[in-house]
C-alpha cells in the first residue's frame, strides 16, 4: 500500500476502535492493527489512550508475538529491563526482528558495541537484499541514542546509496558528523539532501544550522529565507536566521527581524530572548528587561536558554538598582543545592558595578549557608581583596574573624589580618597577625607582598610596627 492508503486504513481503524471502546461493546481488532493504533498514540503523546489500548490488547491477544514485543519496548523504555527481558525470551520466535533487536540494544546500552554488530549481522544472509539493511539502519538509530556516533556512522556508510530510506540515512549521517564537529561532511549531505527535495523547509533549515557552524553566515540567511518561503511560520529557520543576522547587520536590522518573528509567533521565548539582546546591545535596558521577563515566562523549566535567561535578568536588575529582584532571579535556579553560589555570583556581579556594600551583604548571605567547608570562606575572602572591598564589609570581616577561631580556619586569619591592615584596625591586625603568623605564613607573606617589599616575617612586623 502506498502512504494514503496506509493512512486511509489507520484512520478508519482508528475510528472504529475509538467508537467501539467508548460505546463499550465487545468487539475484535487484530493485534497487529490494535499495534498500528497504539504506535500512533504513542507518536502524538496520548499516554492514556496507549494504556488504555494496551490493557485491551492484552485482554485480547495475552499469546500475540506483536503485542508482548510492544509490551516489552514499552517496559524497557522506563528502564524496566528485568521485566522486558523476561517477555522477549518468552516470545516463540527469537528470530523475529525486533527481538534481536531488542538484545542488540541491551548490548549497546551495557556498552558491549561490537557485540551487538555481531548479533545483528550474524541474522543476515551471506548476500544482502535491500530489506536486510533495514536492520543496520535500525541498529545504527540505537548506536546514536546512547552515543556511540562513530560507529552509527559505520553502520550507515554500509547502506548503498539506492536505498529506499536513504533520506533517514543521511539524516542520521548528518547527526553523527555534527556531533563529532566534522561540519563539512554535514554541509555535502546536507546540500545533497536540498538538491533533491529542495521544498522541504526542514532540509534548508538543517543546511543552514550546518552553514553557521561552518561559519557560512550568509549562505545560511538564504538557507533560512528558503525555509521561510517554504514556511513562513518555521520557528527554527527564524531563530537560525536572528543569529545570522546579528553576526553580520546591526543591532538595529536584527531587533527588526526579531519584532517581526513575534508578530507571527507571539509565545516563542527564543524571539523574546534575542530582541531583549539586541535591546542591552542598543542600550535600552528598560525595553530590553520587558523582553527577558517575557522570554522567561514562556520558557520551559528544563531548558538549557533559562540559566541564560536568569544571567542576563540578574545583570539588568543590578545594572538597575533593583537588587532584591536580582537576588530573587539567581536563587530561582535552585533545586534542591547551596544557595552559596549563587550568592557569590551575584556578589561578583555587584562588584562589577562597584556596588560594594550590597556585594558584602550578599557576602554575608553567603557565608550564613549551612553545611560550608573552610574553603567558601578562604573563597569569600579573596573575592572581597580581589575587589578592594574592605571597610564596606567591615562587619563581614568581624564575622569571618569569628568564623576562623571558632571553627579553626587558620588561612583566614591571615585574609583577615591584611584587610584589617587596609582598614587601620591596628589592634585586630595586631592580633590576627599572631594568629597567621604561626598558622598561615606563606599566605601572609603572599598576601602582604603587593603592598611592601620584606623578605621575612621579621621584616613585616617590624614594617607594620606592631609590638608582638
Amino acid at each position: 500500500m502506498n502512504n494514503d492508503s496506509d493512512n486511509k486504513y489507520l484512520r478508519e481503524a482508528i475510528e472504529e476502535y475509538e467508537r467501539k471502546i467508548e460505546n463499550g461493546e465487545d468487539f475484535y481488532m487484530d493485534a497487529s492493527v490494535l499495534m498500528d493504533i497504539e504506535a500512533y498514540y504513542e507518536k502524538n503523546n496520548r499516554d492514556y489512550d496507549v494504556e488504555r489500548i494496551m490493557r485491551f490488547a492484552e485482554r485480547l491477544h495475552p499469546d500475540s508475538e506483536d503485542v508482548l514485543i510492544v509490551k516489552a519496548y514499552r517496559l524497557k523504555a522506563k528502564g524496566k529491563w528485568a521485566e522486558a527481558s523476561n517477555i522477549i525470551k518468552r516470545i516463540p520466535n527469537q528470530a523475529h526482528r525486533d527481538v534481536q533487536l531488542f538484545y542488540a540494544e541491551a548490548d549497546v546500552a551495557s556498552a558491549c558495541t561490537s557485540r551487538a554488530i555481531k548479533r545483528i549481522t550474524n541474522c543476515l544472509p551471506a548476500v544482502l537484499r535491500e530489506e536486510d539493511y533495514d536492520w543496520y539502519l535500525d541498529l545504527a538509530e540505537i548506536m546514536v541514542d546512547y552515543g556511540f556516533v562513530k560507529r552509527a556512522a559505520g553502520l550507515l556508510l554500509v547502506i548503498p546509496k539506492k536505498y529506499k530510506f536513504r533520506r533517514r540515512v543521511d539524516e542520521l549521517l548528518t547527526e553523527c558528523y555534527y556531533t563529532m564537529q566534522e561540519f563539512d561532511k554535514c554541509l555535502n549531505i546536507c546540500n545533497d539532501i536540498v538538491d533533491e527535495s529542495p521544498y522541504d523547509a526542514e532540509a534548508w533549515v538543517r543546511l543552514a544550522d550546518i552553514q553557521q557552524k561552518c561559519n557560512k553566515v550568509e549562505d545560511s540567511i538564504v538557507s533560512c529565507d528558503y525555509a521561510l518561503a517554504i514556511d513562513e511560520q518555521n520557528s527554527r529557520a527564524m531563530v537560525l536566521k536572528i543569529y545570522a543576522m546579528s553576526c553580520v547587520k546591526t543591532p538595529e536590522e536584527t531587533l527588526r527581524l526579531c519584532m517581526e518573528c513575534i508578530r507571527l509567533l507571539p509565545d516563542n521565548y527564543e524571539f523574546h530572548l534575542r530582541a531583549g539582546e539586541q535591546l542591552f546591545i542598543l542600550k535600552q535596558p528598560e525595553k530590553a528587561l520587558r523582553h527577558f521577563q517575557e522570554s522567561l515566562k514562556l520558557c520551559p523549566v528544563d531548558s538549557p536558554d533559562r540559566a541564560r535567561l536568569i544571567g542576563n535578568l540578574a545583570y539588568l536588575y543590578v545594572s538597575m538598582g533593583l537588587y532584591t529582584e536580582a537576588e530573587d532571579i539567581m536563587l530561582s535556579c535552585l533545586s534542591g543545592g547551596s544557595p552559596f553560589e549563587p550568592y557569590v555570583q551575584l556578589a561578583n556581579l555587584m562588584f562589577a558595578f562597584n556596588v560594594k556594600e550590597q556585594a558584602a551583604f550578599e557576602l554575608s548571605q553567603a557565608i550564613a549557608c549551612p553545611n560550608l567547608s573552610d574553603k567558601d570562606f578562604y573563597a569569600v575572602a579573596q573575592i572581597l581583596i580581589e575587589n578592594a572591598c574592605y571597610r564596606e564589609a567591615f562587619h563581614l570581616w568581624n564575622t569571618l574573624a569569628g568564623c576562623a577561631e571558632e571553627k579553626h580556619y587558620v588561612d583566614l586569619h591571615a585574609y583577615i589580618a591584611y584587610a584589617m591592615y587596609k582598614m587601620g584596625e591596628k589592634d585586630e591586625l595586631t592580633y590576627q597577625i599572631t594568629f597567621a603568623t604561626s598558622c598561615a605564613p606563606e599566605l601572609l607573606m603572599n598576601l602582604f607582598s603587593k603592598e611592601v617589599k620584606v623578605n621575612s616575617l621579621a621584616e613585616l612586623i617590624a614594617f607594620l610596627d606592631l609590638d608582638i
